[in-house]
């Protein structure tokens, strides 16, 4: 038996219809919307956290770097152990090696000249580092005992150098007529220093008993 609906009835339920298909793509819409913004948001997370790491990696790089530079003790042992290389060239004579640790190759040759002719070697090193006219640069006063060949007592000394940094080494700046006005005030006011007069005092008076408990080694430094 087939029942005739009433137009009333078809379009109810035709528009029924239409607003449950309706309803269901907007609620599809709805949630594709809020699917995409979670991937969005997770994105943004990812990289989010993955320029902060990034970032953290080169600040702490960066902070190791320079704690590194602003070490002091650390420069200064690096430039103890620079001058404590310098000075076992010197005594094998290694012109070709300490070339490269000096700003004038021709006052090195003088002085390495005179050195390997006169001294046989130098005992009880110590080194004393401080600052120079600015944060790249160095006076280091060497204290030794030197031996003069032919000379039975040790000679008391002390020689100071201006090093400055060069790359990731040093270089001496082993000729005075080639300093500038900031490392000549650099060097007065250096060897104006307490620390430096006090020290300066004791190797004179160690110098002076050894020349009076030795006429050789007088005659030698003061030529009588």
């Amino acid at each position: 038996m087939f029942v005739k609906l009433r137009k009333s009835t078809v379009v109810v339920i035709i528009t029924s219809w239409i607003l449950f298909f309706v309803a269901a793509f907007l609620a599809y819409v709805k949630l594709d919307q809020i699917r995409q913004e979670r991937l969005t948001n997770e994105k943004i997370f990812q990289q989010t956290t993955q320029k902060n790491t990034a970032q953290n990696v080169i600040k702490e790089t960066n902070d190791a770097v320079k704690a590194k530079k602003k070490d002091p003790d650390a420069e200064k042992k690096a430039v103890e152990d620079f001058m404590k290389t310098y000075y076992k060239l010197v005594q094998k004579n290694d012109l070709t090696n300490l070339k490269s640790m000096v700003e004038d190759t021709n006052e090195l040759e003088k002085n390495q000249k005179a050195i390997h002719q006169y001294v046989k070697k130098y005992d009880d090193l110590t080194y004393l580092v401080k600052k120079g006219a600015d944060d790249e640069s160095f006076i280091v006063y060497v204290t030794y005992k030197m031996k003069i060949k032919k000379i039975a007592t040790l000679a008391p000394g002390m020689t100071s150098y201006y090093v400055m940094k060069k790359g990731d080494t040093f270089c001496i700046y082993n000729n005075q007529k080639h300093d500038t006005d900031e490392i000549t005030d650099a060097k007065k006011e250096s060897q104006n220093s307490k620390e430096i007069k006090k020290l300066t005092k004791q190797i004179n008076k160690k110098y002076d008993q050894a020349l009076k408990q030795d006429k050789k080694l007088k005659q030698f430094f003061e030529g009588n």
